[in-house]
């Protein structure tokens, strides 16, 4: 620590609360969260050890984080999944590669501060050498084969991409190897000379160009336990062989996929059964100081995820769905309740086990001056009273705001007055036996909103999507699938908390419970799902076929992941087919259609109407596609009656005019109906053959129109989806016009990208739904 937090930790030192504790360590009271970070990382620092700093929820452990980075030491999170081992969820890439980030640090002795909640302790984690199996260790001039680098990677949870933007992703052209591991600030990538690394290069994500050269690289794995094809054939067995006769079809499903396939959705929660040694995150810590932040708050997590355990457990046997049993996936719940026990030092004014009182420091949360500025003039002359120093922890963008803060009010800056800190810190404390008051900036002027500063919170989609929703209506939760909304609910009460006392410990105080405004959904067999309204952003109304009931998924169940899996597979494959269809239009020659001649002249003359400014720009622009090779593949969109149909049939007559054919496919034959009395009223005078294909046309008048069609006698051709049947055959086609392309179905879809391979292509909307304008652009 340097500077100002080294002086005051001397003090701190040598005050009789902190030497008591340090002799006798046991439990502390009235000492807010970053003033007991402070004090636990001192006594850590002076010991020699690694700390573990244990709290009850992920925002204390934030806050300790921040406290940490604050005072010198920094540390590191062990994440937990908020969901138990038997639902099927994937974590992200992102979360994957903190975790193993936070693992390496932790096995190599790296790690000064690891703060964890009681959920992280539940986790079975490799031993350091089952974890040293994934990391790979890269240097230029190395040999490294491609081959097995990219089955290493993907064995480690790696996925394989075209091109590399996101971390746990990688790719293979040719000789380069690009891959992205965790804590890189940027991907890798490898210029390879058969299996030679001539050099190893960071490059940026956005435009894939090459930075500075780096000498090596330490690449980790994405996941704890090697979670390759061998493995996901070892999980299926034992799995079987746990569920004996009681294997259910969604159970055998799932087995199968992981025989076939070597992974199913979540299967890698159940890669801990197959560890012959695991360790908790203590013994991987090794000898350590420990600190329990309010000790019944812990008990009580530690109890409700047991519970919760044992609950899935059971509903998955209930389900016939293979499961291994709670102790082979997770720490048992004595175990942690052991580690709980085990920390030297508690947070939260809990008597000491041999029966002693909690060391007093006797510290507050200082207060809030939003709206109230002018008194915190005051502060600064009560510190001083007191003789105690005041600091103001503000980022160095923020710092500006403090120092004219201090001129308006004429106080001093530096020592006597208020100094000036850089960090981050929420929430200050005031901490006699330091010396110190401690504000932290946000506290002095309140944040702007997230509106106010251009940003909309994630529930306004739930506000503006959601409006007319009602009890009873069918919703979709991002991670758990089909539910019905119950309702909106409070849980807990609504009362103010205790003054003084951080966020981890104000709970305890005497009627502070706070209230929860929750969204109640109903799944299958009974279950709810209670959603804080700060996550609406998770769920949007059900939007299936009008009168039709969805059928509700299980919470915690497989049946949504596996229509996750049906639909991404079903994008991949649409994604698929429109990079190979516009590749194919990108090195395809369309017809190129000369300059404009005098019978076109004439015929752009002959319009009854003034061309607005809007019809002119699209003329121009449609003119001058359609003189190029290069296939258009534009969308004209205008409300009806703005003359988009005038458009149409410029380039229509421009192309019957270059000696080409034209199609017009319209959604519906009433509208086929009304484009064929247009156009042939507009043409009337000139040599321009219209015809058009509908259900209303006999057998025989459709086959006189194909075979004048063949014969090219037939210059445009207007028709519903009978156009698109195999048997009509346009030999000179040269423009495709759809109407409302929006309104076909998946199979004339199909046809149509098969018809706009080598042709222009011009679609009309009155109604620019976002496929239309994303496929147009």
């Amino acid at each position: 620590m340097k500077g100002a937090w080294s002086e005051l930790a001397e003090r701190l030192r040598e005050s009789a609360p902190y030497r008591r504790l340090d002799r006798d360590l046991g439990a502390v009271d009235r000492l807010p969260l970053p003033a007991a970070a402070w004090v636990a990382e001192l006594l850590a620092d002076d010991r020699g050890r690694p700390l573990l700093a244990v709290v009850p929820r992920e925002s204390d452990a934030v806050a300790w984080l921040e406290a940490s980075r604050l005072f010198g030491r920094g540390g590191a999170y062990f994440s937990a999944p908020a969901l138990t081992p038997y639902h099927d969820a994937e974590p992200s890439l992102l979360v994957r590669a903190q975790e193993s980030l936070a693992l390496d640090a932790l096995l190599r002795g790296e790690l000064t501060t690891l703060v964890a909640t009681p959920r992280a302790l539940f986790r079975r984690l490799p031993s350091a050498a089952a974890f040293e199996r994934g990391v790979v260790e890269i240097a230029a001039g190395a040999e490294v084969s491609p081959e097995a680098l990219a089955a290493h990677l993907a064995a480690w949870g790696y996925e394989r991409r075209d091109l590399v933007d996101e971390v746990g992703e990688f790719a293979v052209r040719g000789g380069v190897f690009d891959l992205y591991p965790p804590g890189e600030p940027n991907p890798l990538r490898l210029d390879l000379f058969g299996d030679t690394v001539e050099s190893l290069r960071r490059f940026a994500p956005d435009g894939q160009r090459s930075l500075e050269e780096i000498e090596r690289a330490r690449v980790l794995p994405l996941t704890l336990f090697r979670a390759g094809a061998e493995e996901a054939e070892r999980v299926a067995a034992r799995l079987a062989e746990a569920a004996g006769d009681r294997l259910g079809i969604e159970g055998a499903e799932r087995l199968e996929a992981l025989r076939r396939k070597g992974r199913a959705p979540g299967w890698e929660n159940e890669l801990p059964a197959l560890a012959d040694d695991t360790l908790d995150l203590a013994a991987a810590l090794g000898e350590h100081l420990g600190v329990a932040v309010d000790p019944p708050a812990l008990a009580a997590e530690v109890d409700q995820h047991a519970e919760r355990l044992a609950r899935d457990y059971e509903a998955r046997r209930e389900q016939r769905r293979p499961a291994f049993a709670p102790e082979r996936l997770e720490q048992p719940a004595p175990r942690v309740a052991e580690l709980i026990a085990a920390c030297e030092l508690s947070v939260g004014g809990v008597v000491a086990a041999a029966g002693a009182p909690a060391v007093d420091f006797a510290a507050s949360s200082t207060d809030l001056f939003h709206g109230q500025l002018p008194r915190f003039p005051r502060e600064v002359e009560t510190a001083a009273a007191r003789r105690e120093r005041l600091l103001v922890v503000a980022a160095p963008e923020h710092r500006g705001r403090v120092e004219r803060l201090c001129e308006n009010y004429d106080l001093a800056i530096g020592r006597g007055g208020v100094e000036i800190v850089e960090g981050e810190l929420a929430r200050g404390f005031r901490l006699p036996a330091a010396g110190v008051v401690v504000f932290g900036e946000p506290q002095l002027f309140a944040r702007a909103a997230p509106e106010a500063a251009g940003r909309r919170p994630a529930w306004k989609a739930f506000v503006s999507g959601l409006r007319d929703l009602r009890v009873g209506d069918y919703v979709v939760h991002s991670d758990h699938g089909i539910g019905r909304f119950v309702g909106l609910r409070t849980v807990g009460e609504e009362e103010e908390r205790a003054p003084g006392l951080p966020p981890v410990l104000a709970g305890r105080a005497e009627g502070s419970k706070a209230a929860v405004e929750v969204m109640e959904i109903a799944y299958a067999e009974d279950r709810s799902l209670l959603l804080p309204l700060a996550r609406l952003d998770l769920v949007q109304k059900y939007g299936g076929i009008e009168g039709a009931a969805p059928r509700l998924d299980v919470l915690g169940g497989t049946s949504w992941n596996r229509t996750k899996e049906r639909v991404r597979e079903g994008m991949r494959r649409m994604a698929g087919d429109l990079l190979r269809l516009y590749a194919e239009r990108k090195l395809a020659r369309a017809p190129a259609m000369p300059e404009e001649s005098e019978l076109v002249a004439q015929f752009e003359s002959a319009f009854a109407f003034e061309e607005t400014d809007d019809q002119l720009a699209a003329i121009a622009a449609i003119r001058e596609d359609l003189a190029g090779e290069r296939p258009m593949d534009r969308l004209l969109c205008g409300d009806v009656g703005f003359g988009k149909t005038e458009v149409a049939m410029r380039a229509a007559f421009k192309a019957v005019d270059a000696g080409y054919q034209v199609a017009l496919l319209a959604p519906t034959t009433i509208l086929a109906d009304q484009h064929l009395e247009t156009f042939r009223d507009r043409m009337a005078d000139f040599p321009v053959r219209i015809e058009m294909l509908s259900r209303f046309r006999t057998a025989r008048e459709i086959r006189d129109v194909r075979e004048r069609l063949e014969r090219g006698e037939v210059d445009i051709l207007i028709g519903t989806h009978r156009l698109l049947s195999r048997d009509i055959r346009i030999p000179r086609l040269g423009l495709l016009v759809v109407d409302e392309e929006q309104r076909f179905g998946v199979a004339q879809k199909e046809r149509l990208k098969a018809l706009k391979k080598n042709v222009h292509v011009l679609a009309l909307s009155a109604t620019p739904v976002p496929r239309t304008l994303q496929l147009s652009l």
